[in-house]
């Protein structure tokens, strides 16, 4: 079994080298952002994604009541 490595994508804003202390202080920070948009825009974001998955239902199929479901 051949194993790929995942690919790296270039990022739309080029990042600038960072000492581990301060990418950690960036990723607390970016994550704390995200947790704030998260919960104050939950119930929009909750909205959209039901009103996304939502999509069109079809009817299930019937048998006629002479014939035998299949399962």
């Amino acid at each position: 079994m051949t194993r790929h490595r995942p690919r790296r994508l270039k990022p739309a804003v080029p990042l600038p080298a960072l000492g581990d202390a301060a990418a950690f202080e960036l990723y607390l920070f970016v994550e704390d952002l995200l947790t704030r948009i998260e919960s104050h825009y939950a119930a929009q974001i909750r909205r959209h994604f039901e009103d996304r998955n939502r999509g069109p239902t079809l009817k299930p199929a019937t048998a006629p009541y002479n014939e035998e479901l299949p399962f």
